[in-house]
């Protein structure tokens, strides 16, 4: 009975370890899995400006050679 209590209380430090160290915003963006980290005092402007720029976004597709055929 005494080990599970230990082995549960060694899991449960193990995986709020592993959350901590990568489940961090300054972890990811070191390793390059965001562009930026902002910081939450300037989240609404930031999200603003970034809405204003994709408001006049003009996406161009290529052509297409065939439409799709009736099945």
């Amino acid at each position: 009975m005494t080990l599970n209590i230990v082995l549960s209380f060694l899991i449960i430090f193990i995986v709020f370890m592993g959350l901590t160290r990568f489940a961090n915003p300054l972890v990811a963006a070191q390793r390059g899995f965001v562009d930026d980290v902002i910081d939450p005092a300037v989240t609404r402007q930031r999200l603003c400006e970034d809405l204003d720029i994709l408001r006049t976004k003009n996406v161009e597709r290529p052509w297409r050679k065939h439409g799709n055929i009736p099945l």
